[in-house]
């Protein structure tokens, strides 16, 4: 059959399926699986071949992804997938630029998609992921509960992120649970549930999640730092470690030195993770990471006695903070990073009360998280009863969402 029938195809074999397993499908399923998204097969070709692409959150992946997508809405401006995956691409350009303009882009790309076609459940879906990271979360938990309404199969992608940048991790795993059946092949999928069930100090599944992930995808940045976090969580400093080296070995990314220097910092190991992070500072692919690394370098500064040089570290580390998240709403974890910045800077008063606000807005990423308990910038808080507290109610959260996760086998 001819390319153009690639749609009444699709439409036929899911008609199919339904037949042999005898389930009838509702007016909405039915809906869904006869819709036609374009009239255009080469420019379906170009969305699937950028959605291939966006699976490997990389700089020069996504360059090229949003190239096809440009050529596909070349062919069909009126393609609503294509400004879906625009929304999904511009998204995934923040983390490296930096800048919030691209999120602003991001929100522009998916609400004109839904206004191309309204009962598209996945043009919601992007809306509520870049509300999310923008730090919109009412708007997003609105566009998350539309996408829903529409296609409850999607329910898993969408409510877990917003479960989980929110604290509530007991949600986000039953969440989780639904989307790797639904969506097994997705390396970002597995890895965020992995990431997951590591907040929840669920060790052993996390990696299970993480070894799958990898053998999905291999090559899979992240990865490595998560596995050091794993053991570090277990106090198996060795094992840490070894995945220090072995990170270091294959440097498959640019910013393993970088995440050598986190690791090394949260096992205490300040002289290596200073040679770490001042060799891997200049290669640095994200905005992002620069800005996380300049904060603990300039801690380490600290700790050896190069004040001067300290302060123009997190002058810098703060002024992208600052570009970042200008004009948007904070998110749980920028207030932890504010809490991280006003250390180093000497406001231990003003860091207790960014913490205070980042525990009250849902932050629960103590055990994963470099950045998070772990991390010696926020340790050095310690025996400040009022950091205490925080923490330990944390810590009590967890647990009581773990036992939860546990007794429900999600």
């Amino acid at each position: 059959r001819p390319l153009q029938d690639v749609f009444a195809v699709q439409n036929e074999i899911a008609q199919e399926i339904a037949r042999a397993l005898r389930v009838s499908l509702s007016a909405g399923e039915r809906a869904r699986i006869e819709r036609r998204p374009t009239t255009n097969p080469l420019a379906h070709d170009y969305v699937l071949r950028a959605r291939h692409l966006l699976q490997l959150p990389d700089p020069r992946t996504n360059e090229a992804a949003l190239k096809l997508i440009g050529e596909a809405l070349v062919l069909d401006p009126t393609y609503a997938d294509a400004f879906v995956a625009r929304s999904d691409a511009l998204l995934s350009r923040y983390w490296p630029r930096g800048e919030a303009a691209w999120l602003d882009s991001a929100v522009v790309a998916a609400r004109h998609a839904i206004s191309l076609d309204p009962g598209f459940a996945p043009a919601y879906a992007a809306l509520g992921k870049a509300l999310n990271i923008r730090g919109d979360r009412e708007a997003a938990l609105e566009a998350h509960r539309r996408a829903v309404a529409l296609n409850p199969n999607l329910s898993g992608g969408l409510a877990n992120l917003y479960e989980y940048d929110y604290g509530r991790l007991d949600e986000a795993a039953r969440l989780w649970e639904r989307e790797l059946e639904t969506d097994p092949t997705n390396a970002i999928t597995i890895y965020m549930a992995g990431r997951n069930y590591q907040h929840l100090g669920m060790t052993e599944r996390a990696r299970a999640l993480f070894d799958r992930a990898m053998k999905v995808q291999p090559g899979f940045p992240w990865i490595e730092m998560d596995f050091s976090m794993t053991y570090i969580i277990e106090g198996r400093p060795q094992e840490a470690r070894a995945e220090i080296q072995r990170m270091l070995m294959e440097r498959e990314h640019p910013d393993a030195l970088l995440w050598a220097g986190q690791i090394a910092a949260a096992l205490g190991d300040l002289s290596a993770a200073r040679r770490y992070f001042e060799q891997g500072f200049p290669e640095a692919s994200t905005v992002w990471w620069k800005e996380q690394a300049g904060i603990t370098l300039a801690w380490l500064l600290q700790q050896s006695g190069d004040a001067e040089r300290a302060h123009h570290v997190l002058q810098e580390a703060s002024d992208r903070f600052e570009v970042r998240r200008r004009g948007h709403p904070w998110r749980p974890e920028d207030h932890v990073e504010s809490a991280r910045i006003r250390i180093v800077a000497g406001d231990r008063e003003g860091a207790i009360q960014a913490l205070q606000v980042a525990v009250q807005s849902g932050w629960r990423l103590y055990y994963a998280d470099p950045f998070g308990g772990n991390d010696p910038i926020l340790g050095s808080l310690q025996g400040d009863p009022r950091y205490d507290r925080l923490m330990a109610e944390v810590k009590a959260d967890i647990a009581r969402m773990r036992a939860r996760v546990v007794r429900e086998g999600w």
